[in-house]
């Protein structure tokens, strides 16, 4: 399957016996970080009324914080369990809960009664699912979960899955029905505003009605300004709203920019993008962590904005990361991950392409629990291996967010289920690079497999936060660096040579397979 590239988007009280008043919680996490405009053009007024919109706080009435039963699960039990395989939860334990036990299921239980609240926020890394008195409840929106029957008083399980290096219940947050109604509703209107100035900052010279529709609409904040907005911008004929072609086949020597874990760093990414579009590159890959929650479309419309200088410049391949899973744990089905990125918002998440002689295969480990590749996807994996396209192919690239080999997030040290497939076909299906995210950081490797040799690449650097200065004892990778950064690959028949470029436009590392 070829993958289309990204093209625009556009999202989205209580009597509880031992509650206690709720620390803050990010719900709405999309960060006011947008584009540079000059400072005496109309979109820099559109942003500065932007910025005094209040972005929506959720109203909680308490926090369900202590007397937890906890008992480890077991990764054999997958992704769809029931309560009778549930353990014993033989633990108390008070939250935030969090230990370091990665790609492992966490159970939580107790009592409540739940009083005039109609449902519950629940914060857990990386996902979890709700059993209200063991009857399963659906997401309403993200990490919110509605009580089917109200007001509740009975057993409430929290059923956490863990893709992470620490995960544990972060918070349980009770609401009641109008508070809830009130916060989506105002989050509904921000993201239509949104959507409206991400449209309207893509015209050149906007006319005196587009000006004036996008300023009421900021302005008044109403569902009918909005909407009134929204017919004065012809998104039709914006370009990012166009479908991008996949990039022409033309000589064997082309370059291409690599990326990954944007995650909500909007400034960071955007002023990284700014220096990527203006090179004469093929195409640009994102290693997966695109937005900090993948339900969120709040999210996804920053990504989308901070793209935009990239995304009119060259194709952009998304690859998909945990993070961009998080509020999908009902299913592990990437809604908006695969809206954003495929024409018909279908599809699996893996898919390959080639250009000029090289071959390009993106995996996800991400849409299985615990990590690694399902039946479908490992037959997909070997079946485009054993292709002429990738067997002909001048050089092999293998692209996913998780990395097998990391040093710089201190605890972790990459991934066994990709280490384990790439050892086992490094050398018979000649690997020849991987590209990965995940650990926030700058990491290269080299390794030979019989008569094979392999390189590695973490290129994690690209907005979110970075790691800290400590790095895990092994593997001792060949180089480390800890800045934002992204990577260029110049690739020819006879070798592929990376720049990595930092934030300030220096570079920070050069390597060559000669």
């Amino acid at each position: 399957m070829t993958t289309r590239v990204l093209g625009c988007i556009g999202l989205f009280v209580c009597g509880l016996a031992g509650c206690q008043r709720p620390p803050a919680v990010p719900v709405w996490s999309e960060a006011d970080e947008l584009p540079l405009v000059p400072a005496d053009s109309a979109h820099a007024d559109w942003l500065r009324l932007w910025r005094a919109w209040p972005a929506p706080e959720p109203s909680f009435t308490g926090a369900l914080t202590e007397g937890w039963r906890y008992a480890t699960g077991d990764p054999a039990e997958g992704l769809q369990v029931g309560l009778d395989r549930r353990p014993a939860l033989d633990d108390v334990v008070n939250l935030p809960h969090r230990i370091p036990i990665p790609d492992t299921p966490m159970w939580y239980e107790r009592e409540v009664d739940a009083g005039v609240a109609t449902g519950l926020h629940i914060n857990a890394d990386d996902g979890a699912q709700v059993f209200q008195d063991g009857r399963r409840l659906e997401p309403v929106m993200g990490e919110y979960f509605l009580f089917d029957t109200s007001p509740f008083a009975g057993l409430l399980t929290v059923w956490v899955l863990n893709n992470a290096l620490n995960g544990g219940l972060r918070g349980v947050y009770p609401f009641a029905g109008e508070a809830f109604e009130a916060y989506s509703d105002e989050t509904a209107r921000r993201v239509d505003a949104r959507g409206l100035l991400f449209d309207a900052i893509q015209l050149a010279d906007p006319t005196p009605a587009q000006q004036n529709a996008v300023v009421r609409a900021l302005t008044e904040r109403s569902r009918e300004a909005l909407f009134a907005g929204r017919r004065e911008i012809p998104t039709a004929l914006l370009a990012p709203h166009l479908p991008l072609a996949t990039p022409p086949e033309v000589d064997s020597i082309f370059s291409f920019s690599a990326w990954g874990d944007s995650q909500g760093g909007w400034a960071v990414f955007q002023a990284l993008a700014n220096q990527m579009a203006v090179r004469p590159d093929a195409f640009s890959i994102g290693l997966g962590d695109l937005v900090s929650n993948g339900a969120e479309e709040g999210g996804w419309l920053s990504f989308a904005m901070a793209l935009q200088p990239l995304l009119r410049a060259m194709p952009v391949y998304a690859v998909a990361g945990n993070h961009d899973y998080d509020g999908l744990y009902n299913d592990l089905v990437p809604r908006l991950y695969l809206q954003h990125t495929r024409e018909d918002g279908r599809g699996p998440p893996y898919f390959s392409w080639s250009h000029a002689g090289a071959f390009f295969m993106a995996v996800d480990p991400n849409n299985t629990f615990p990590l690694g590749f399902d039946a479908a996807q490992l037959a997909w994996i070997d079946a485009t291996m054993a292709s002429d396209a990738w067997r002909e192919a001048n050089w092999r690239f293998v692209l996913l967010h998780q990395a097998p080999y990391s040093q710089g997030w201190q605890g972790y040290h990459g991934d066994t289920f990709i280490r384990d497939l790439v050892e086992a076909r490094a050398e018979s299906h000649r690997i020849d690079v991987v590209l990965t995210g995940h650990s926030h950081n700058y990491e290269r490797l080299s390794k030979t497999y019989g008569n094979q040799k392999t390189h590695f690449f973490v290129l994690g650097g690209a907005g979110g936060g970075l790691e800290p200065p400590e790095s895990s004892d092994y593997p001792v990778m060949d180089r480390v660096i800890k800045q934002h950064h992204f990577a260029v690959f110049s690739v020819t028949p006879g070798g592929v040579e990376v720049e990595v470029i930092g934030l300030d436009g220096a570079e920070l590392d050069r390597w060559t397979s000669h």
